[in-house]
């Protein structure tokens, strides 16, 4: 995140703060995101952990596609599941 960073300063001419919150399976920092104001001034970085977690937690403080709204990708890769 912190190369996405540095790229969308220079493209927009805008500082971009980078905070990193480390912790169950980044369900903390996915709600921290979702709790902060829709400024359109805030981005996160969403992966398929937040989709798995939806899966695998009962009970979270938020809802993945309720909650965040797309703007864009930057990457893609496969996902699988093996039993």
């Amino acid at each position: 995140m912190r190369v996405i960073g540095q790229a969308l300063s220079e493209r927009f001419g805008q500082s971009f703060i980078i905070e990193n919150r480390p912790g169950a399976a980044g369900n903390l920092a996915t709600e921290a995101l979702v709790r902060l104001p829709a400024d359109g001034y805030t981005l996160g970085i969403i992966t398929t952990i937040n989709a798995i977690n939806a899966t695998l937690y009962e009970k979270l403080n938020f809802d993945v596609k309720g909650d965040i709204a797309p703007i864009g990708g930057i990457v893609r890769g496969p996902l699988l599941m093996v039993g």
